[in-house]
């Protein structure tokens, strides 16, 4: 507030809101101001309040005269140090327009970040504001500063605020960055993050970006490298927090502001000074400019619509839903409905995006009367092709062109960031797409990306004049002109107009040349030339001088004896008419001489001697002629070699050896040597005497002569070879004389021939004979290998140029192929079985030769009877079963076979069939009787000549060789005899009886007979006793009554002696007493009848267990002993098992 001209203000220093002071400032002369401050103690406070309610300027007036006196009484305030932020106010300037500039530290700030949601980062140094690459995350600055705390007046109206930061260097450049006002009140920088705005409560979006959260767009600024500060326009937030302080109550009167990246930039960051910061002058200042007047009110009329998301992003194949929000200039939501515009694509009544387009969008939204704008980022959709950015290029071959691929969306946008295979036609390009031209003319790229394929064309034309080629191997003759016409290209070598130079300008080393390049040389010499153009092309090249016209020609010679071996230099003066005397290089045809020849060597001509004597040498050059004569002596030697007469001689013939010299030239002469050959085995052929050295042929081969000089300075060696070839044919010489050989076998007669010194000859023709007849083209087509066929002794001759040789050889049959059968038998080959004959067998071999050979024979059975004689390949043999057999013979893969016919031979005797071996007594049998022959073949034969002798039956005569007997007589092996003639046989039958013939015949009917007969004496013999025991025994009859009735009732079969051991159980003591009674009665009975008991050897099986009889009806079977226990057999022939103990007791076990 104001009085008399003097503001009265209140203070807050510091983030804690502590340590209030009070100001009164007023307006100095200077344009500054002056003011007291009081620490607020309770007389200050009553003093100020009742300053601040006074009515009356009277009043004022009388608190104003006090107020010197009382400032006497209060100490004077320690002012706090520079680095205290409410310092800088002491910065309040008039600016001399009615308005006044106030600086204020901006002591809230922090950075919410994305990539670190719940981070609280305002104890950070730094500001960080921007997109990390990709916008993968954001960084947003949060600022505030409270005007009360700050102390700024009320009295106020707001004219412009700014907010300075200052950048770190250095940064991604550029950075685009936009401040947006924040609504809420309720943030605290401390407790801030990306979710957070305090410790308790989130955000309405993260990051501070919803429409709750913040809005109303200030102002953008697109910070670069090497900004150092940047001002953001922040008029609309402190004139709102300006607002505030009016207001009754006091709402927020903090500006709180939110710096967020654009989308006017590529992705990056940028880092500005904290508060925090270490630098104390780069930290966050907040500049108003005001005047003194009452603050204008802010109306409750739309002003501003804010509109999220705040920093959209979408691609153009999606949809985004965007929600608008209006408020008044104080801030407050207005509820209107809002309509949407769009750049790109469509808006829905909803607020819903589908963009088609992509790059920056404006989203245009209106409501409640007034129209507001908000700026998307559309980006490329999915890549579906690709396309190149531009069809045809137009560049010099100076030039390098960045060839530029796009993706297309489904909207046709370009999606950069793919990643492309570029190819070229000729020329050079990089992964990137730059293209460098390597000649002139039409070129294709090619970039690809997956499967599809785009094309550019460049046309390359030539450059600029790049350089100035001098034409090579330039020469003139001194004092004689020459134009120089020189051919200027670009950088690839294309021929351009000489006018492309804009002018050469010409220099040289020696001699002159103009601006034509027309050139003038005087002496002689190469001298470089130099030319340079007005577009910075130039070049130099070479002009070699050349004598002039020649005025007289002077050879320098040795002066001096020069040897045939050496090179002799000769230096030819040229002396021309400008007075140049050098030596020049004459071609050789301007040379000539009487001997040698010339060259050239290091530019210089020299002459080659080649004899003694003295030559003339002359050289002529433009019609004047010089020259000079040499002596010439031969040269040393340089190399020495054999001369022989023959180098291929025969063993007959001889060769001259003579060592010869040559020195360079090629001089030639004979010298002394030492003579040796290295082969010992022709050292007899080398002969040295006056008449010189010579080598004698004798031993055929390749042999090497060495021959040795000893000169004064060194000494030579030299060698050759001579070949001795064999000499005329003397000898020859075959293989395999007295030799056998096979029929299949070839026979290698190894024909030697040798000369007389037995070196052996090759490449003669032999002519042959084999027994008298020619065979020479065979055996020379055979080189001496014979191919015998037919068996026997052969002499073989061979003979040429007057010699001949023979062998003499037998040649016996090969193996066998075909086996071949010859019989001693007519040729219908029929034998008679028995009949002895001869086989003979015989082996072919591939030839046809045929001889006598054992076989292995393959017989059917029964068919031949087979013997190996004493001879080889005869076989006696037998026919045996009468029948067509083939026989079969083999020797290893050879084969043979044939085929016999056996008939029926002579008899040789009686066989008697096999038969049934007998039967029932009264059955009948059949017999086969046969008169065989040798092979068991059946003979004819008369029935009635048979004669049988047998007691076994009569026989009588059935069919064929079948007979019946009719067995009459039991017994076992009876004999049949049979006689036909003079052959006799005989067979066994066994008959069995029937009837009473059974029991009379066998064994068990005769026992059977003596068993009745034994029963028939024993009858009275046991009555007898009987009645005797009846009379003598006591009268127990009533106490036997039962034990009697016992015995009768179980009289029918065997009972067990235990069995009667339990009855005894079960008795009375009395009937037990009468029955060991009864039994002591028939041990008397038994040992009187002992001796009829012994001749019967079975038990009664009718009898009781505990009574032993004899029986004669069992009878022991195979494998038991009569009277133990085994197996028995009745008289009806049933078999039974008998169990017998050691008291002699009898049980058959069922």
């Amino acid at each position: 507030m104001e009085l008399g001209g003097i503001g009265i203000r209140k203070w807050k220093t510091g983030k804690s809101g502590q340590n209030r002071f009070v100001r009164i400032f007023s307006p100095s002369a200077e344009g500054g101001r002056s003011c007291a401050s009081f620490k607020s103690n309770g007389f200050c406070r009553s003093f100020m309040r009742g300053l601040c309610s006074s009515k009356s300027v009277s009043s004022a007036l009388v608190c104003l005269l006090l107020f010197p006196i009382l400032s006497q009484f209060v100490p004077t305030p320690i002012l706090e140090e520079k680095s205290r932020i409410n310092q800088v106010n002491d910065s309040l300037t008039d600016n001399g327009d009615g308005t006044w500039t106030v600086f204020y530290p901006v002591d809230e700030d922090t950075t919410l970040d994305s990539g670190n949601m719940t981070a609280q980062l305002s104890n950070s140094q730094q500001i960080q504001v921007g997109w990390t690459s990709g916008r993968q995350e954001t960084r947003i600055g949060l600022f505030g500063i409270n005007l009360d705390d700050a102390g700024f007046p009320t009295n106020t109206t707001i004219v412009n605020a700014s907010l300075t930061l200052h950048p770190v260097l250095p940064h991604t450049s550029p950075v685009d960055v936009q401040v947006w006002n924040v609504h809420r009140s309720d943030w605290v920088a401390s407790q801030a993050s990306w979710v957070y705005r305090n410790s308790n409560d989130y955000w309405a979006a993260p990051g501070a970006l919803g429409n709750l959260d913040s809005g109303s767009w200030q102002s953008r600024d697109l910070v670069f490298r090497n900004t150092t500060a940047t001002h953001f326009d922040v008029t609309k937030s402190v004139e709102l927090a300006n607002y505030k302080q009016t207001q009754n109550p006091v709402s927020d009167v903090r500006v709180g502001l939110l710096l967020t990246p654009g989308h006017q930039s590529a992705p990056g960051i940028v880092n500005f000074h904290s508060s925090e910061s270490a630098n104390i002058s780069a930290r966050p200042i907040l500049r108003i400019t005001f005047e003194w007047s009452q603050p204008i009110s802010l109306a409750q009329t739309p002003s501003w619509i804010d509109v999220e998301p705040r920093l959209g992003i979408i691609d153009a194949d999606s949809s985004l839903d965007l929600d608008a929000m209006i408020r008044s200039e104080r801030g407050e939501v207005i509820s209107a409905s809002s309509t949407w515009t769009t750049t790109s694509g469509t808006i829905d009544g909803t607020g819903r995006l589908s963009p088609t387009t992509s790059g920056l969008v404006s989203i245009g939204v209106s409501g409640a009367g007034i129209e507001d704008s908000h700026q998307l980022l559309v980006i490329p959709g999915s890549p579906l092709g690709m396309v190149m950015a531009q069809e045809n290029y137009s560049i010099t071959a100076d030039d390098t062109v960045p060839i530029v691929a796009y993706g297309i969306d489904q909207h046709g946008n370009y999606v950069p960031g793919l990643t492309f295979i570029w190819s070229v036609s000729s020329g050079n390009i990089d992964s990137n797409g730059l293209f460098t031209p390597t000649e002139i003319g039409q070129h294709t790229v090619v970039a690809q990306w997956g499967s599809h394929v785009a094309a550019s064309n460049i046309t390359v034309g030539v450059g600029g004049a790049f350089q100035i080629i001098i034409p090579e191997d330039l020469t003139a003759r001194a004092g004689i002109g020459k134009q120089i016409i020189p051919v200027v290209e670009d950088r690839f070598g294309n021929s351009l107009p000489l006018g492309s130079a804009a002018g050469i300008d010409w220099s040289v080393e020696s001699g002159s040349i103009d601006s034509a390049g027309y050139f003038v040389g005087q002496e002689v010499g190469i001298w470089q030339l130099n030319a340079t153009s007005g577009v910075g092309a130039n070049g130099s090249g070479w002009i070699s001088v050349n004598p002039g016209l020649v005025n007289s020609l002077e050879i320098i010679g040795p002066n001096r004896i020069v040897y045939a071996d050496e090179a002799v230099p000769l230096d030819l003066r040229w002396h021309d008419r400008v007075g140049n005397n050098v030596s020049v290089l004459l071609p050789l045809e301007n040379w000539t001489s009487e001997s040698g020849n010339f060259r050239v060597n290091n530019g210089m001509v020299e002459w080659l001697p080649s004899q003694e004597g003295t030559w003339r040498l002359a050289a002529q050059a433009e019609g004047v002629e010089t020259w000079i004569d040499v002596v010439v002596e031969n040269g040393e030697i340089v190399r020495v070699w054999i001369d022989a007469e023959h180098d291929i001689m025969t063993a007959d013939d001889v060769s001259d050896l003579t060592l010869q010299a040559e020195d360079i030239r090629g001089n030639r002469w004979p010298i002394s040597a030492e003579w040796s050959v290295v082969e010992t085995i022709a050292e007899s052929c080398l002969v040295s005497d006056i008449q010189g050295t010579r080598f004698v042929g004798g031993v055929a081969g390749i042999w090497t002569i060495q021959a040795k000089h000893i000169g004064q300075n060194q000494t030579f060696e030299s060698e050759t070879s001579i070949d001795v070839r064999p000499g005329r044919l003397a000898r020859i010489l075959l293989d395999g004389d007295g030799e056998t050989i096979s029929a299949d076998d070839s026979y290698d007669l190894n024909p030697r021939m040798s000369d007389a010194d037995g070196n052996l000859i090759a490449g003669i023709q032999l002519n042959w004979t084999i027994d008298g007849y020619d065979v020479t083209p065979q055996l020379r087509l055979s080189d001496g290998i014979w191919l015998p066929s037919e068996i026997g002794d052969y002499l073989i001759e061979a003979d040429a140029a007057g010699r001949n040789a023979r062998s003499r050889i037998y040649v016996e049959q090969g193996l066998p192929h075909t086996i071949h059968v010859e019989i001693s038998l007519p040729p219908d080959q029929t034998v008679a079985s028995g009949q002895e004959f001869q086989i003979s067998t015989f082996a072919e071999d591939l030839d046809g030769n045929r001889a006598p050979w054992d076989v292995e024979w393959e017989i059917p059975d029964d068919s031949l009877e087979v013997e190996l004689t004493m001879e080889v390949g005869v076989y006696d043999a037998k026919g045996l079963s009468q029948g067509d057999w083939n026989i079969e013979v083999f020797n290893g893969t050879a084969y043979g076979n044939f085929t016999i016919k056996v008939v029926t031979g002579e008899p040789r005797g009686l066989r008697i069939g096999q038969h049934s071996g007998g039967g029932l007594q009264g059955e009948v049998m059949t017999l086969e009787v046969n008169l065989v022959d040798y092979g068991g073949n059946t003979v004819p034969v008369q029935t009635s000549m048979f004669v049988f002798d047998t007691n076994a039956g009569q026989i009588r005569h059935d069919i064929g060789s079948y007979w019946i007997l009719e067995l009459e007589n039991p017994g076992p092996n009876q004999v049949i005899n049979v006689r036909y003639e003079s052959w006799e046989s005989e067979t066994y039958v066994d008959v069995e009886p029937t009837g009473i013939d059974k029991l009379t015949s066998t064994q068990g009917g005769q026992i059977l007979i003596g068993g009745f007969a034994v029963a028939l004496l024993m009858i009275p013999l046991l009555l007898y006793i009987t009645r005797r025991n009846s009379e003598s025994e006591p009268h127990w009859d009533d106490e036997f009554e039962f034990i009697e009735s016992e015995i009768e009732a179980q009289s029918e079969s065997v009972i067990r002696e235990t069995t009667l051991v339990q009855n005894e159980t079960l008795m009375s003591r009395r009937s037990r007493r009468k029955l060991l009674y009864q039994k002591e009665q028939m041990r008397t009975q038994n040992r009187d009848s002992t001796a009829a008991l012994e001749e019967a050897e079975n038990v009664n099986p009718s009898s009781t267990s505990s009574t032993t009889q004899t029986s004669s009806v069992l009878q022991a079977m195979d494998g038991t002993v009569q009277g133990q226990s085994g197996w028995y057999s009745t008289a009806q022939g049933e078999a039974q098992y008998w169990t017998v103990d050691s008291a002699g007791s009898w049980e058959r076990v069922s």
